[in-house]
């Protein structure tokens, strides 16, 4: 399984895909967006600094994973699942971000 210290270990390589990715949805008004793999929270971090105003949540199969993001982002919803699955239950979202 995945471990947040050494995945973090190499943050500033994993953080700028999702940085990149952020930038090209730049002045959109989403209110609701699921981070889909959230892992340690580097991807819901660059959401978070982008859409402040938005509801965030974050999704990962891995325990430590989000345990990590939970302390790096105290105020985001971070939810513990297989990805696998619908998130159906989780309600309608206006970016589902991975």
């Amino acid at each position: 399984m995945w471990n947040a210290k050494l995945y973090d270990d190499f943050s500033k390589e994993r953080r700028q895909p999702s940085l990149d990715l952020v930038s090209r949805l730049n002045g959109r008004g989403f209110k609701r967006i699921l981070d889909v793999g959230c892992g340690s929270g580097m991807s819901t971090s660059a959401l978070v600094s982008a859409f402040g105003e938005a509801e965030i949540t974050g999704v990962d199969l891995s325990e430590n994973m989000i345990e990590a993001a939970r302390k790096a982002l105290p105020h985001v919803t971070f939810i513990q699942r297989d990805c696998e699955n619908s998130a159906a239950d989780l309600g309608k979202f206006d970016l589902i971000f991975s």
